[in-house]
């Protein structure tokens, strides 16, 4: 089915990004009601594409940002529509653009400064494992030893078989 959007330009800049699949999404609704983050917040992924494949543009405030990815909406699609690189390719023309959230913007200028998205010295990112006792990187035996024995042991309940 081909799109007939208000602004094709948009629409083929999401395609050209690699949102591709936006025409083959009828609008179902599944990949709204099956996302985890609809329990919690107002989130609905099918606005969001709608919106793409009619160019019109509005999907610039926090929901298009509050998507995980989890590919819950893409396992569940009828039409196995590639919602994640929809969003993806949206998140990407938004980037591009600098209109960002402001706190993503914060940490991605981190990252390209320090190199770690809290905006620190990179030098000092590492201090809590010397505090530990483990030194610089935990890379080393005895280091990582030291680091298992004095951290709660979540890890081992949070893994998934």
């Amino acid at each position: 089915m081909k799109s007939t959007a208000p602004f094709m330009d948009v629409v083929d800049m999401i395609v050209e990004y690699g949102g591709g699949a936006l025409d083959e999404c009828y609008q179902c609704g599944t990949c709204s009601s099956v996302c985890p983050w609809g329990d919690f917040r107002d989130f609905r992924l099918r606005h969001l594409i709608r919106l793409a494949q009619f160019g019109i543009e509005g999907y610039e405030g926090e929901d298009l940002w509050a998507c995980t990815t989890c590919g819950t909406c893409l396992d569940r699609c009828p039409r196995g529509v590639k919602t994640i690189d929809i969003v993806r390719s949206i998140r990407n023309i938004m980037g591009e653009a600098g209109t960002l959230p402001p706190l993503l913007q914060s940490a991605l200028s981190g990252l390209a400064g320090n190199g770690n998205p809290w905006a620190g010295d990179p030098d000092k990112r590492s201090a809590w494992l010397r505090r530990l006792g483990c030194g610089r990187t935990p890379t080393r035996a005895r280091s990582c030893s030291t680091l298992a024995a004095r951290t709660p042991t979540i890890h081992a309940t949070s893994r998934r078989n």
